[in-house]
């Protein structure tokens, strides 16, 4: 379950980003979708390994210091045309849909450093 921290339930990407997604979705391809889905499933459960209430930044992820190769979200670089920052957008949006799938209750907000970036944690005290 994913909300924003004024109590709004996001259930689908949102609609200024739809086009851009399913445009990457389709470069990208069905399985190299599930590799990347998975890889960020696996991602957040080693978060939770480690504490009770993971904060996650895309940024925090993958990518940065070139290091798309060979991870689960290489195809993902490629499918947005070799650029850090597309990538980053695309890997945010599969965030996105995967937090929406989970079972935690997170919430979001953007991070205001001047970075294009959203900040997720899991809600407490549910």
């Amino acid at each position: 379950m994913l909300e924003s921290l004024e109590g709004v339930q996001v259930d689908s990407i949102p609609k200024t980003r739809r086009v851009a997604y399913r445009d990457w979705c389709c470069k990208l391809g069905d399985v190299d979708i599930a590799k990347a889905k998975q890889g960020l499933h696996d991602h957040l459960d080693s978060l939770f390994e480690k504490c009770d209430h993971p904060t996650v930044e895309v940024s925090w992820i993958v990518g940065g210091d070139g290091g798309w190769e060979g991870t689960p979200f290489e195809g993902v670089y490629y499918a947005a045309g070799q650029s850090e920052l597309q990538a980053g957008f695309f890997i945010g949006l599969l965030l996105w849909d995967v937090l929406i799938e989970r079972d935690e209750h997170w919430l979001f907000l953007k991070d205001d450093d001047g970075r294009e970036c959203m900040k997720y944690f899991v809600r407490t005290g549910d």
